[in-house]
């Protein structure tokens, strides 16, 4: 193999180790991270640049902990995901790279990432992102295989970011980190059900037991949609009550929740793909658009 050829097969599995951490989640991740460390500083009157080092550490602590989880949840779901159509390009089940080096690169970032926040946080910062890897991989994960009500398990361990981020900031656990990790756990629902109602052909065929597959309850898709989004609106708007956001939020909050709740109605009434493209999309604007306007007011 000539120089040049070494050179390209370096860069295709630096780009699949990339990939292997799901960098789009790692990103929300980050920005949910950011938010409760944020939200933590303002309610003791502080500013985030005076704590710019701390910040950082978190961030890149919290990094290294979210891309582990997604690789080694790719390295447990490799032969499924060989199965399914939207998976198989993916790293191992394309056979970009070997089991064993996605197993290694997981529990190495993933150490690394709690360690670090153990030696440049705190403790319980460093614990809770344990506990967001082991209920993942080791609840989350086999529950998808066994019962349609994994979803709300999954949601637990995506909600527990902004905790992080509030704890590292010095919060303490008041009111408003559980109405971050109620939003964060209530957004997740509708959205992945959309994906699970898109794609539950795939997921059937891999074993997978998602929304949307014969013999799903219908209460689980109303429950999903219209009672988490209901739940969602009233608890974003409560934000407001605590004296911790201003009218701006209030005002563009109420009019993105009103916006989320109609389509999750509709989803839940024509239960089509058509909706559920719809409220994917919607899913996907209205939690950045929320995180804006608790960050600008």
């Amino acid at each position: 193999m000539n120089s040049k050829s070494k050179k390209i097969d370096l860069k295709i599995k630096l780009k699949s180790f990339w990939a292997l951490t799901k960098p789009n989640v790692t990103a929300l991740v980050l920005i949910a991270t950011f938010i409760g460390f944020k939200m933590a500083m303002k309610q003791q009157g502080e500013s985030i640049f005076d704590h710019g080092l701390l910040l950082f550490n978190v961030l890149l602590g919290s990094a290294f902990v979210s891309g582990g989880v997604g690789t080694l949840n790719e390295y447990l779901e490799r032969n499924y995901d060989s199965l399914m159509h939207r998976t198989q390009s993916r790293p191992l089940p394309s056979g970009i790279l070997s089991p064993r080096k996605a197993l290694v690169f997981g529990i190495g970032i993933s150490f690394f990432g709690m360690i670090y926040l153990y030696m440049t946080v705190n403790l319980l910062t460093s614990f809770l992102s344990l506990l967001t890897l082991s209920f993942y991989l080791f609840v989350y994960t086999p529950l998808k295989r066994k019962t349609v009500w994994n979803l709300f398990f999954g949601a637990i361990p995506g909600a527990i970011p902004p905790v992080g981020g509030w704890i590292a900031a010095g919060g303490d656990l008041s009111p408003v980190v559980w109405m971050l990790f109620g939003v964060l756990f209530l957004w997740q629902i509708p959205h992945f059900l959309s994906i699970a109602w898109i794609y539950r052909k795939d997921y059937q065929r891999a074993g997978f037991r998602m929304i949307g597959m014969t013999g799903s309850p219908l209460m689980i898709t109303f429950l999903g949609t219209v009672g988490c989004s209901v739940v969602l609106l009233l608890l974003t708007l409560g934000f407001f009550y605590t004296g911790i956001v201003g009218k701006t939020y209030l005002a563009g909050t109420t009019v993105i929740g009103v916006s989320f709740l109609a389509l999750t109605i509709g989803m839940a009434v024509k239960r089509s793909n058509r909706w559920a493209h719809r409220l994917l999309l919607g899913s996907v604007l209205y939690l950045p658009a929320l995180l804006l306007f608790m960050m600008i007011d």
